[in-house]
């Protein structure tokens, strides 16, 4: 096996159209992954090779370098593992929820799961608004949630890929957390060091998901599928069209209240469909149930409040109060609940949920920069659904702000950001 070539070198000859071989971007990519490549040049290094259309090697480099970074897990001992993966605003609280009831069906669940970039919401910065909750536990934490509780949801650690915090980082201060290469490889990366058997992957399209259209979803489909590979791992992906908002809390402690009515039978129908679909999956891929019952076990377990105990466990476990689920009023709350009202009546025809997530990150949910506090209190809350009619003055939305001035700058976002249309309007 030859020597790599110097990063220089590898950068030089991309720039006069010359593809580097595997084992030289595999070496770029972990020398920064281990400090000795600085962030100008995996950037250029990136920005070149999808500019010749290498997006599948270097999704493998990410990926192989990012799970390198740290030690791996091997669940096999525990029975049947999986994991869950949603990616978008809105989803954590899907994503959630759908662990919680797998895990109510006997699927040990092991999550490496990250913080928000941009407008979608980070599936840890929910989790962390349980009070006492800890993201980072040891892996001799991780193996005594899973021999009791059965579920781990963790951001990466010291020891487990650790370079996708820097990963992260560098890519949401640069606002390309979008690119197929770099979904695929955080994803996958994540999820294969994890060690679960299963992995039940969402990929939204459309106006409010990860991808643009159908084509492009296909195209991350196969990037994950080709990353898994060789490492005997069932991984599902589950493509799904989202131009309508589902759920209806945007905002850490916000979500966390949704997660609790949905475990308990509640929140918006398209929400409930889409937890029993994700969990239904990987109940029935892990073998706990019989081929296609899968969604109808799962409405069962949260039917039965099993869905409701298993979430209660996990808390607990974790050092939280498991009366959170149930009681919203021991969660963070913002200083102030600012109501949205409709100057107009009429049919509630679309909500603009990536300008509702841009919202969110103002109030103070998300980050500009990386060493900006997030605010677990605060966030949206929709109040009217695709489709229904409102009156002149109704609350359609309400803000949660800590600030009042950007509380009431979001009130005016927020409505702007939710179409109404006159009664008889053509559709």
């Amino acid at each position: 096996m030859g020597v790599p070539s110097p990063p220089i070198e590898v950068l030089e000859a991309l720039a006069r159209g010359v593809l580097p071989s595997d084992a030289d971007t595999r070496s770029f990519v972990a020398r920064w992954c281990a400090g000795n490549v600085n962030d100008a040049q995996i950037i250029a290094f990136a920005g070149e090779m999808r500019r010749l259309d290498q997006h599948l090697p270097l999704s493998h480099a990410w990926a192989s370098g990012l799970i390198a970074s740290g030690q791996r897990l091997e669940l096999a001992s525990f029975g049947q593992t999986g994991d869950i993966h949603c990616i978008g605003i809105g989803r954590s609280v899907l994503a959630v929820s759908s662990i919680l009831v797998a895990a109510a069906a006997g699927v040990k669940v092991c999550a490496v799961a990250t913080r928000g970039l941009g407008f979608w919401g980070g599936l840890v910065d929910v989790v962390g608004a349980l009070p006492g909750y800890t993201a980072q536990p040891s892996i001799p934490d991780i193996v005594a949630l899973l021999e009791g509780c059965g579920v781990v949801i963790t951001e990466a650690t010291d020891q487990l890929v650790p370079a996708e915090r820097q990963f992260s980082a560098l890519y949401g201060q640069t606002g390309r957390y979008d690119l197929i290469d770099v979904v695929a490889a955080s994803v996958m990366a994540r999820s294969l060091a994890a060690g679960s058997a299963h992995v039940v992957i969402e990929i939204t399209y459309g106006s409010h998901g990860v991808c643009r259209d159908l084509q492009h979803a296909e195209e991350l489909e196969g990037c994950m599928h080709s990353i898994a590979d060789g490492w005997a791992r069932d991984v599902h992906i589950i493509l799904r069209r989202y131009d309508i908002p589902i759920t209806r809390m945007f905002g850490h402690a916000l979500e966390i209240r949704e997660i609790g009515e949905l475990i308990r039978g509640g929140g918006l129908a398209g929400a409930r469909e889409c937890v029993a679909d994700l969990s239904g999956c990987l109940i029935e891929r892990s073998g706990f149930c019989d081929p296609g019952r899968g969604r109808a076990t799962a409405l069962q377990l949260i039917a039965q409040g099993d869905a409701l105990r298993a979430a209660e466990d996990w808390v607990s476990s974790c050092g939280a109060d498991p009366m959170v689920w149930t009681n919203p009023h021991m969660l963070p709350v913002a200083t102030f609940g600012l109501p949205v009202l409709a100057r107009d009546g009429g049919v509630v025809e679309s909500v603009h949920l990536d300008r509702i997530g841009d919202v969110v990150r103002r109030l103070g949910a998300g980050k500009f920069y990386p060493a900006q506090m997030v605010d677990p209190a605060v966030g949206i809350e929709l109040l009217a659904e695709i489709g229904s009619v409102v009156a002149v003055g109704e609350p359609i939305a309400m803000v949660h702000a800590s600030d009042r001035a950007l509380g009431d700058r979001a009130v005016t976002d927020v409505y702007d950001a939710i179409e109404i249309a006159s009664p008889g309007a053509n559709r």
